[in-house]
């Protein structure tokens, strides 16, 4: 279950867990290094288990992007640039699944390219808070756990990207998607992470849509980090708090 209930000083407040586990196995970026695990040392032989793991900044699910990670200006901004202040944040959802550009692939329904149009109505809610969430209808295809190809990962037009970047106030931008860029292997796109740069990018969220509807347009997102130093990317502990 995404979501459930949590007793903080008297009050009990709604949680809906937006990450997910990963491992050996779980479905990666098309080219990036699938996950390994080696044995370091066995409980028969040593009395504790205790493994070393091989995976990539952009594995997790979700996961931040760093400055560094596709800003040729800024290569010592490693995943330490963020703050506490990009960790807690008033938050909007919007929920792109159904708009009338989305396809239906293989039974799952998503949003292949966000623009600024999908983006611009929600433009006064925007301005009241400081983090959003944008949800294409990719995490779906991300909890049927089945192999990613650049088909089925939206990524946001340049245009939606500078509208983003407009919002001064605006700390984090999430998706359920694995990047915000529109994905071309031959001619790879890094036009909104660089309008981005300022901003905490958050990929491969999932249970958007556990959020209630009721709580959509105003909710504390938490975007913990954890960091290592120089790293272009790093697993994020995110939830929705609900009041």
């Amino acid at each position: 279950m995404a979501g459930l209930s949590v007793h903080l000083g008297g009050r009990t407040v709604k949680v809906v867990d937006l990450t997910l586990p990963v491992g050996v196995g779980t479905p990666v970026f098309p080219g990036d290094p699938e996950i390994s695990r080696d044995v370091v040392s066995s409980i028969q032989e040593t009395g504790y288990r205790h493994y070393i793991h091989a995976l990539g900044d952009h594995v997790f699910v979700p996961h931040a992007d760093a400055p560094n990670h596709q800003n040729p200006d800024m290569p010592d901004h490693g995943v330490e640039a963020w703050g506490p202040e990009y960790e807690f944040n008033q938050a909007i959802l919007i929920d792109l699944e159904g708009a009338d550009e989305a396809e239906e692939i293989d039974s799952i329904r998503l949003l292949r390219t966000v623009r600024a149009a999908h983006l611009e109505p929600f433009s006064g809610a925007l301005q009241r808070v400081t983090a959003v969430l944008v949800r294409t209808g990719a995490e779906a295809w991300r909890l049927s756990g089945r192999p990613f190809s650049p088909r089925v990962i939206p990524g946001f037009t340049a245009e939606a990207g500078a509208f983003l970047a407009g919002f001064e106030d605006l700390r984090v931008v999430g998706t359920d998607s694995l990047t915000v860029d529109v994905v071309n292997p031959d001619s790879p796109v890094h036009t909104v992470h660089r309008a981005l740069k300022h901003k905490l990018i958050v990929e491969s969220l999932v249970h958007l849509d556990d959020i209630p509807a009721e709580n959509r347009n105003r909710f504390l997102l938490q975007t913990a980090l954890v960091k290592i130093l120089g790293a272009t990317g790093c697993p994020v502990v995110a939830r929705a708090w609900l009041s």
